[in-house]
C-alpha cells in the first residue's frame, strides 16, 4: 500500500510548491447535489512563477471543455503533487497547470492523458497499442496521427453519436486523439480494452478519454468512464486517498482576491519512505510520431495574466 504524505494546512506552498505568490482571480465553487464529498473550488488563479505573474484559469478551462458533461464534478482542491505543477482532479479527468520542455519550458494548463495511464504505456502501464487494422467505413472526422476516425456510426454501424458528443464537449483539446475506431469491445489481447469492463458494448478510446455507447438511454446514450476517479485510486490506492486533504470535501469557497495556498502532497510507492516516485509522462511508443501528443491546444498564462492558445 503506498504511503501518503501530506502537507498541513498552513504549509507555505511558495516554499514546497515551486510557485510563488498565488492568487484568486475568480472561482466557482460546485457542489454535487446529495453528496457531501463532492464539494470543491474551481478557481482562475494568477501564479508567480520566476517572478513573472502567469495564469492557471482551471475554471475557464472547465467550462470552455465541456464543464460537467465531459469532467463530472470534481473530486479535489487544486493541488501540488510534484513541484512546479498544480492539478485538480474530476470525475472523469484530470487536469494541470505545468511546465512543458518541448515547447521552451512554457507553462501550460492542460487534460492528463489519463487513458494512457493505463492502456498507453503511461506510468509504467502496459501500451495496448492503437489497433491499426480496424477501419471505420462510416462518415467522420479523422484526428491524430493514427488515423482513426470519430464518427456518429461505429464499425458496426450501431448510431453510436460519438462525433457529436466528440465536438460539443471540446474535440481533441478535451479528448486527445483517438486511439481506436468506435467498435464492440471484445477484451482480446490483440486489443484495446479495460479488464474490469464488461465486453460487447460499443467503446472508443482517446488518450484521455474513453466513450461507451448505452442505447437503452436515450436521454444520453453517450458516457464518459471516470477515468479520473481511476487514476486517484491507482495513485492512492485501497482508498488511501481519503486520507490526503486536498480530496476532502470543501466547505469554503475561495474569495475573489485572496491569497490561495495550495496543499502539497506526495504519493509514495512504499509506506516505509517518503521518496516520492515521479510518475513518468513520455508518450507511448507508438504515439512517437506525434510532434507533441498533449499539444493540440495549448493554453499559455501570460504575464499580463490573459491565456495564449496554440492549436
Amino acid at each position: 500500500m503506498a504511503g501518503i504524505v501530506t502537507g498541513p494546512a498552513a504549509l507555505a506552498a511558495q516554499t514546497s510548491s515551486g510557485f510563488g505568490e498565488i492568487r484568486v482571480l475568480g472561482n466557482t465553487y460546485s457542489s454535487a447535489p446529495g453528496n457531501s464529498l463532492l464539494r470543491h473550488n474551481i478557481p482562475h488563479l494568477s501564479v508567480i512563477v520566476d517572478g513573472q505573474a502567469l495564469t492557471a484559469d482551471f475554471k475557464g478551462f472547465f467550462e470552455s471543455a465541456g464543464g460537467l458533461k465531459r469532467w463530472g464534478f470534481p473530486t479535489s482542491e487544486v493541488h501540488v503533487e510534484e513541484s512546479g505543477t498544480l492539478t485538480q482532479y474530476f470525475q472523469r479527468g484530470v487536469v494541470d497547470f505545468h511546465r512543458r520542455p518541448d515547447l521552451g519550458n512554457a507553462y501550460v494548463l492542460e487534460r492528463r492523458l489519463a487513458w494512457d495511464f493505463f492502456g498507453g504505456g503511461v506510468g509504467g502501464s502496459a501500451d495496448l497499442g492503437v489497433e491499426p487494422g480496424t477501419t471505420n467505413n462510416n462518415s467522420g472526422e479523422i484526428h491524430g496521427p493514427w488515423g482513426h476516425k470519430v464518427s456518429n456510426f461505429s464499425v458496426g454501424g450501431y448510431p453510436a453519436k460519438f462525433l457529436d458528443f466528440f465536438n460539443e464537449l471540446g474535440g481533441v483539446a478535451a479528448f486527445g486523439y483517438p486511439k481506436t475506431e468506435a467498435r464492440v469491445d471484445t477484451n482480446t489481447s490483440d486489443s484495446v480494452y479495460i479488464a474490469a469492463a464488461t465486453p460487447g458494448f460499443v467503446r472508443q478510446y482517446f488518450q484521455a478519454a474513453v466513450m461507451e455507447y448505452h442505447p437503452l438511454d436515450a436521454a444520453e446514450p453517450v458516457k464518459l468512464r471516470l477515468l479520473g476517479d481511476d487514476l486517484r485510486n491507482q495513485k492512492y490506492p485501497g482508498g488511501s486517498w481519503q486520507q490526503v486533504v486536498p480530496f476532502n470535501a470543501s466547505t469554503t469557497p475561495l474569495v475573489t482576491g485572496s491569497v490561495f495556498v495550495p496543499q502539497v502532497v506526495e504519493a509514495t510507492t512504499t509506506a516505509t519512505t517518503t521518496t516520492t516516485t515521479a510518475t513518468t509522462t513520455t508518450a507511448s511508443a507508438s504515439a512517437s510520431t506525434l510532434p507533441s501528443t498533449t499539444a493540440e491546444l495549448v493554453v499559455v498564462g501570460t504575464s499580463a495574466g490573459g491565456l495564449a492558445m496554440y492549436d
